[in-house]
């Protein structure tokens, strides 16, 4: 899906690249459909790396189209480095996003069209978003002194 979406989104708008970080069993296929949309110059795919936590800081912005998460931790190193955050709204990702805080959430069941909307009105949102907002949304729910503070209270140890 998230190919079809980058589709309509450069269809419009051919200065926003995609960047692709990781790799897996089905990356013939995402680049064959890459290839067969002929976004090839707008669509980067970098496979697997060590450094993705340093590569986010580069971002314009973090996008997942995912389906489910069980923890949003790639969203969660973007928002550590100031970088907001549009997530399709599912488990995990919406534990991760204060909407207009730090990202936006999208209905991953919407139309590609309606998706690629998504896009542009978090374009429109990033112009105005506050990236000390945004560390402040990582470091208020995700810091480590926080998640050891959670845990703590959780399960009360001491």
């Amino acid at each position: 899906m998230y190919k079809r979406q980058a589709n309509e989104v450069i269809k419009k708008n051919k200065s926003i690249h995609f960047l692709w970080i990781g790799d897996g069993p089905l990356m013939e296929e995402v680049k064959s459909k890459i290839h067969s949309l002929n976004i090839l110059d707008n669509f980067h795919l970098i496979g697997s790396r060590d450094d993705s936590e340093f590569l986010v800081r580069c971002f314009d912005g973090f996008l997942s189209t995912s389906n489910g998460e069980s923890f949003g931790y790639s969203a969660v190193e973007a928002l550590r480095a100031g970088v907001p955050v549009l997530l399709s709204d599912v488990m995990g990702h919406n534990e991760v996003c204060v909407p207009y805080i730090n990202g936006i959430l999208f209905d991953q069941k919407s139309s590609v069209s309606e998706i690629s909307n998504s896009v542009y009105n978090f374009i429109e949102w990033k112009k105005i978003s506050n990236e000390k907002e945004i560390i402040n949304s990582f470091n208020q729910r995700f810091s480590l002194d926080c998640m050891i503070e959670k845990i703590i209270t959780e399960y009360g140890v001491s």
